[in-house]
This record gives structure tokens, C-alpha cells and sequence, in this order.
């Protein structure tokens, strides 16, 4: 900015040189012509005027006297531009140190904000590989369970969704959770309740999934001191079947779980819509549902149904997420997790993840 400043200076004193020097060399023209002669003060004014503006040279009668003062007039002037674009520079330079400053200031600013940023981002992948503890690969759920497929998305790095399998008391036992939140809040209850759940199975507590349930619920409660808020508490559902039987047992709160039979309709497996966390008394239910051989279920958490789509500002719904587990149900073995992954891809778009998924889909009886 000074430097247009100083452009412009310049530009304006050389204007006004020449315009002097014009001046000067048409006075000494007339001077030539008229023999220098001077009138009285009273016309210099008019007949300067005149002479400045270069009328026709029979009309024009030049005076020492309007020639001085042209001179102090076009002194005044030049300096007085001279001081305007010094004050103008002094301004500039003033305010560019002024916004030196406070781009050295911010320039620190993100620097210190960056190195917050990676500190953060280095606690979170060290607690992404503390829950990666817990959550167990795909491969590694299908070596207790061949027949087992896992859809997991955490919206984050860390997630507040779990799954787990295990073989216990000659059965096979699935979990799949949902705590509160996602990222490191959900990440914090989702740890404290996966290591719960492996405490209490490895001291061969639960008879059944509600047993489960309401020891989870206990020590939920008594930790967290039986808090009673909706964004602190934990969504469970328990799965419990042993091979070769006809039946499972099952017991859950909040978390979805359908079941498609050959030859009949789809069916919503309900139960309890009290969250692990509000009533450290309570005691949840265990039911028990006969299946056919080539039976399917899809145990999942709301992450599904509440998931945006790029086309319309809405929600999948679980409508929607019904029709996709029955046409997945139709597919083989092999391809219905590639299925139902484009589907939900295809879903959300560009849009990111709503809030964590975790689904676990489960084959019973004959191949499916």
C-alpha cells in the first residue's frame, strides 16, 4: 500500500512540474510579444486567469505579479501533497507492523493448536489400540462361530459400539452393545462394559442372557453411581444358542434384532426399552424363540436405522433396514455382507456416518 502511495506522490508533483513549466515558458513567450508590460493589480486575477488557460495570444496580457502568485499556489499545493502521502506512509507502515503482529500471533496460535490437535489424535489411536483389545476381528468371531458375518462402522476412531463372541458352558454366546455417545465418551463406557462382560463370564456367573444383563446393570450403576441421565447408559442384547438345538435364548434392551425363517414372515424380536444404567433393581428377561433350520438373524444397533442418506435429509428408518435384511437373507453366505455394505454406501453417499454400527448377522441350522 505505501508504495501506491508513493506512486501517486510523485505522479501528482510531476504533473504540477510541468504544468509550472508550461506556465513559465508561455510567460516568457508574452513577455516577448507584449514588452513585459504591467498593469495594475486589480486585473492580475482576471487577465492570470486568462493567461493560464491559454487564451488566443491577442487577448492575453501576462503579469509579474500573477506569475508569483501561481507560484506560491503551486508550492502550497505540491507540499501539501508531499505531507498527505507521508502521513499516508507513516499510517501504512504503522499498520502493517500492526498486522505483522497479529499474524505472528496467529501463526503461533495454530501452531500451538496443531500440536494440541496431534496430541489428541495420538491419545485417541493409543485408545483405539486399547478397545481393538475387546473388539475381536471378523476372522477371529467366525473361529468360535463360522457362520457369523460382522458390519462394523465406528463414526469415529474409537466407538461406543461393541460386539463380542463367546463359547461358554457348551453354548455360543453373542453380544452386541451400543453406550451412549460415540468417539472417546461412547469409547470410554463401551471399554468399561466389554471388560464388565468378560469379568463376569470368565467367573462363570451367568446362567442365562438376562443374567447377564442385570449384572451388567449392577455394576453399571454402582461405578458410574447409579446416574440417571439419557446420554449415560448402555443398549445390550445377549444371544445364547447351543448347536444342534431348535431354539436360542436371547434378552436385550433397545438393541434390534430380526429373524427370518424359511417360509415365514420376517419378525422384530423385542424386549426390554429400559437402557443398562437407570434401575440398578431391575431384572431383565430371558426369552426363548424356536427356529427352523436355515434360520437367519441380524443383531444390530440403531446405527443402521438412524443413518442419513445423501438424497433425502432423513433417516434409513427400519422399514428400509427390514427390506435390506430380507433381500441380504436371500444371498449366499459370501455375498451378503458385500451386499449389505453397498447398500449402505450407496445410502448415506457423500454423507458421513450418523452415529456408530455394529451388526452382527447369524446363521443357524443348515448353510445358508
Amino acid at each position: 500500500m505505501r508504495y501506491v502511495f508513493i506512486i501517486i506522490g510523485i505522479s501528482l508533483v510531476l504533473v504540477i512540474g510541468a504544468s509550472v513549466w508550461i506556465y513559465e515558458t508561455q510567460f516568457h513567450d508574452h513577455q516577448e510579444i507584449y514588452g513585459g508590460e504591467v498593469h495594475e493589480k486589480d486585473d492580475v486575477i482576471i487577465d492570470g486567469y486568462k493567461s493560464f488557460t491559454r487564451p488566443g495570444r491577442e487577448k492575453v496580457i501576462c503579469y509579474r505579479e500573477s506569475h508569483r502568485n501561481f507560484y506560491i499556489f503551486t508550492f502550497e499545493l505540491a507540499m501539501a501533497i508531499v505531507a498527505i502521502t507521508i502521513i499516508a506512509i507513516v499510517n501504512s507502515a504503522r499498520l502493517n507492523n500492526k498486522l505483522s503482529k497479529q499474524n505472528q500471533e496467529i501463526e503461533k496460535q495454530k501452531e500451538v493448536l496443531h500440536e494440541q490437535h496431534d496430541n489428541i489424535m495420538a491419545g485417541i489411536r493409543y485408545a483405539k489400540r486399547v478397545q481393538n483389545r475387546y473388539l475381536n476381528s471378523e476372522l477371529a468371531l467366525q473361529r468360535i462361530y463360522p457362520r457369523l458375518l460382522l458390519l462394523f462402522e465406528p463414526k469415529d476412531i474409537v466407538s461406543g459400539d461393541f460386539y463380542a463372541a463367546f463359547n461358554y458352558k457348551g453354548a455360543k454366546w453373542f453380544v452386541v452393545g451400543d453406550c451412549s455417545g460415540h468417539g472417546v465418551q461412547g469409547a470410554f463406557l463401551s471399554n468399561f462394559t466389554m471388560s464388565e462382560i468378560r469379568s463376569v463370564m470368565e467367573k462363570k456367573m451367568p446362567e442365562n442372557p438376562s443374567d447377564l444383563l442385570n449384572l451388567i446393570n449392577k455394576s453399571f450403576c454402582e461405578n458410574f453411581g447409579g446416574i440417571i441421565e439419557e446420554n449415560f447408559s448402555t443398549e445390550l442384547g445377549v444371544i445364547a444358542w447351543k448347536p444342534g438345538e431348535n431354539s436360542f435364548q436371547y434378552s436385550t434392551t433397545k438393541i434390534d434384532l430380526m429373524l427370518v425363517q424359511p417360509g415365514k414372515e420376517k419378525q422384530w424380536l423385542k424386549g426390554s426399552r429400559i437402557s443398562i444404567g437407570y434401575e440398578p433393581e431391575l431384572e431383565y428377561m430371558t426369552y426363548e424363540v424356536n427356529i427352523e433350520p436355515g434360520s437367519q438373524v441380524f443383531f444390530t444397533t440403531d446405527g443402521l436405522t438412524d443413518q442419513f442418506g445423501h438424497l433425502d435429509d432423513k433417516k434409513w428408518g427400519k422399514k428400509n433396514v427390514a427390506k435390506l435384511f430380507e433381500e441380504t437373507a436371500l444371498l449366499p453366505f459370501e455375498s451378503k455382507k458385500d451386499y449389505m455394505t453397498a447398500a449402505l454406501n450407496n445410502w448415506k453417499g457423500s454423507v458421513e456416518n450418523t452415529d456408530d454400527i455394529a451388526l452382527l448377522y447369524l446363521a443357524f441350522g443348515s448353510k445358508v
